[in-house]
């Protein structure tokens, strides 16, 4: 019936993948407590939660 054709562009995450991060040292502190306290379950960590610490997307 018809064709589709991919346009996708390579450079298209350059800017999330380039960019400068700076993290605070709350921040690190907070990752590094998650991950020793969270360890065996940081795989299902809520997304929600990381936002509300200042690490997610907001």
């Amino acid at each position: 019936m018809f064709e589709i054709e991919k346009k996708l562009n390579p450079l298209i995450f350059n800017s999330w993948f380039n960019n400068d991060i700076h993290l605070t040292e709350d921040i690190v502190r907070y990752l590094q407590q998650l991950i020793e306290q969270n360890s065996g379950l940081i795989e299902n960590y809520n997304e929600e939660d990381l936002e509300g610490n200042g690490v997610g997307p907001s």
